[in-house]
């Protein structure tokens, strides 16, 4: 019992320095401000897509790669970002998670298809 004083003051003497450094430091990304949203400290607005079946595509078969074209369409439209499915949608499909970790972090797993499709997108122009 008689470390408890020390072992507080030894924290508080830790940590102060950090959270005065955290709270100089300008938030970037995306924020909320007495309910405003801000994208690197400035008011911003996202306007999105709905683009239900573009990862459930490559989910059924991995070499399907048809939502490319869609996510260049959608970039030269100067949309920003989608919404989109990330599952399945009948139960069938959720067999990888219903294997466990080891079935989503090998090769061909759900999780390696989502890096699939952010590389597409990045590719076509996208932004995330």
């Amino acid at each position: 019992m008689r470390f408890q004083p020390y072992v507080a003051a030894t924290l508080l003497a830790t940590l102060l320095p950090v959270v005065a450094v955290a709270a100089e430091r300008p938030q970037l990304g995306l924020t909320v401000e007495n309910g405003l949203l801000l994208r690197d400290g400035k008011p911003y607005r996202g306007i999105g897509a709905n683009y239900f079946d573009l990862f459930y595509r490559m989910l059924k078969d991995p070499s399907d790669e048809s939502s490319r074209n869609g996510l260049r369409q959608l970039s030269r439209a100067d949309i920003p970002f989608v919404r989109f499915m990330c599952g399945g949608f009948w139960p069938v499909d959720y067999e990888l998670y219903r294997r466990g970790r080891p079935a989503l972090v090998q090769e061909r797993s759900p999780l390696s298809k989502l890096d699939r499709l952010d590389q597409i997108a990045q590719e076509t122009g996208g932004r995330h």
